[in-house]
């Protein structure tokens, strides 16, 4: 494995507060090298090459046209064969800044679920891709309504994306139904931040606004299992990413995904692959 590095990055803005970017076709990386994460949603279009894109614990086929998204806080990077590639185009935006007539909890369960389901894949999508390159334009025009303009177009592609995985997977349509509670958005993305750090429960109550008691039985209701389940699942998880996409050791993984001792994290992460990090690491 060559030498990979594992980093949290800023995504640059044009200016202060500004809440969409777009990358405009750069040239990506052929090898595991730049394992990233950042605050922001993604929404990545290949429209050229063949590759692989490495989302978490999970690793997707590119092909040419594929479309693909990214929860916010997950390790991810796309992986073009071919050195001298055509890259991607690469929106990115900040969910909390969305205006509100825009926002829909539907396309947002879309992002902070689609991992977990294995569904960052959209595949070809004729229109989302036209609407990818509208927002492109709009968005190197620099004219001065390019922001509101961007919104539209971002609205739409969330839209189709929303109806895309609704559409072509059941287990997902009837995930949405059962958490049909707004409020665990919030939370939901918390976790997923935080999971390097000691997540206090309370935090949690407070940002759901529901008591300890109420947030404990509909929390397990919507995701069948406890809050201190799902938080070392999605640790584990993140692990396994960083097992098979970086050189990190075996120590510094548990310390990057907040598990407090590495006793500890053995031992959950057994549970969970039925094997020990190292084994992982060997097989994958």
């Amino acid at each position: 494995m060559t030498e990979t590095l594992v980093f949290d990055v800023t995504i640059p803005r044009r200016d202060v507060g500004e809440a969409i970017w777009v990358n405009s076709f750069s040239r990506l990386q052929s090898e595991y090298k730049l394992i990233h994460r950042h605050r922001e949603y993604e929404i990545c279009f290949c429209p050229d090459d063949v590759g692989t894109y490495f989302i978490n614990d999970r690793e997707y086929d590119i092909a040419p046209g594929d479309i693909f998204i990214v929860n916010g806080n997950e390790y991810h990077q796309p992986i073009l064969k071919n050195p001298e590639n055509n890259g991607a185009l690469v929106i990115y935006f900040d969910p909390e800044s969305i205006p509100l007539h825009a926002r829909r909890f539907s396309w947002v369960h879309a992002f902070l679920h689609s991992s977990n389901y294995g569904l960052n894949r959209i595949g070809k999508h004729q229109e989302i891709t036209s609407l990818m390159l509208s927002l492109q334009d709009a968005f190197e025009s620099k004219k001065p309504n390019w922001a509101a303009l961007s919104w539209g177009i971002l609205s739409h592609i969330l839209v189709l994306i929303e109806d895309h995985i609704l559409s072509n997977d059941e287990r997902f349509f009837r995930s949405s139904i059962v958490e049909s509670q707004t409020r665990f958005n919030k939370v939901i993305a918390f976790i997923k931040q935080n999971l390097h750090t000691t997540i206090c429960l309370e935090r949690l109550y407070g940002i759901s606004g529901l008591s300890k008691s109420q947030f404990s039985l509909q929390f397990k209701k919507n995701f069948n299992c406890t809050t201190t389940q799902y938080i070392c699942r999605e640790r584990c998880n993140r692990a396994a990413a960083l097992l098979k996409g970086s050189n990190n050791n075996i120590s510094e993984v548990a310390y990057l995904c907040g598990f407090e001792s590495l006793s500890y994290f053995n031992r959950q992460f057994r549970k969970r692959y039925q094997m020990s990090p190292t084994q992982f690491r060997s097989r994958y």
